[in-house]
């Protein structure tokens, strides 16, 4: 009887801390929201987003301030956020004090592309194309001249297969490479595509055109570009010569001024 009667009271127990859980989830359901909170996450303290424009977007989706917290859809606040080009990722949840937490990771330019119909565009680290905006310019390595492209579409990756035969993927791939290196990422401020399709670099110092040609051997050319500008330049001085030509194999053939 005794083990009959301490089993119905743990069980009674139970019941009563799950109603009591219950009745403290309905009673934060009807609470509203104590507080919008958005963090940016961005390369640089200016950029292409700023809080007023996330709480402009958060209001867009849905009116925090009236409704309670059970009505909130935080897949809501998630798509609405997204549709900004600028935005490369976004989660939005509840914190334990009824705030509402926006976090938004912002894209980071890689790339600006200006194309022969003065048409630009900027591409991000994933490859993804996307515009300029009215009030902020990062600095980032350009790209201009004779870049093949059809009419593109934001959004979209320089890798996708409707832009093969274009461009776009070779320059993102350069780009790439390029960011990679610390010392070739303040060495080189411009690719440009001359009139043959080719690939030459525009240095900040020395006003030489270093010509890539083709990317083949792409890994092989820029280490032997960065040994070059290292080892080489320096003895010699950064105006020396007019052509830095990395297209034959094993070697680097230069054309003094």
């Amino acid at each position: 009887m005794k083990r009959i009667l301490h089993i119905s009271l743990i069980i009674l127990f139970g019941i009563a801390i799950m109603a009591l859980m219950g009745f403290i989830v309905y009673e934060h359901g009807r609470q509203p929201i104590n507080e919008v909170k958005i963090h940016i996450s961005a390369s640089e303290d200016a950029g292409f987003l700023n809080e007023k424009i996330i709480k402009q977007l958060v209001l867009s989706a849905d009116s925090v301030e009236t409704k309670k917290i059970r009505e909130l859809r935080m897949q809501q606040f998630e798509q609405a956020i997204s549709r900004n080009p600028f935005v490369d990722h976004v989660d939005a949840y509840l914190g334990i004090n009824r705030d509402l937490l926006i976090h938004v990771e912002e894209r980071k330019a890689l790339l600006r592309i200006y194309l022969p119909d003065n048409k630009s565009f900027y591409i991000d680290e994933d490859g993804y194309m996307f515009p300029l905006c009215s009030y902020y310019s990062p600095r980032t390595l350009i790209a201009n001249g004779y870049i093949k492209t059809p009419d593109f579409v934001l959004l979209k990756s320089a890798t996708d297969s409707i832009f093969t035969g274009t461009h776009l993927p070779g320059l993102y791939r350069l780009a790439g490479h390029i960011s990679e290196s610390l010392f070739l990422d303040a060495l080189v401020s411009q690719i440009y595509i001359n009139s043959k399709g080719e690939y030459d670099l525009i240095p900040e110092l020395g006003m030489q055109t270093i010509q890539l040609g083709s990317l083949d051997n792409l890994e092989e050319k820029l280490r032997n570009l960065e040994a070059f500008y290292k080892e080489k330049l320096p003895k010699e001085g950064w105006t020396k010569y007019e052509t830095i030509n990395l297209m034959y194999k094993n070697q680097i053939v230069c054309k003094k001024k």
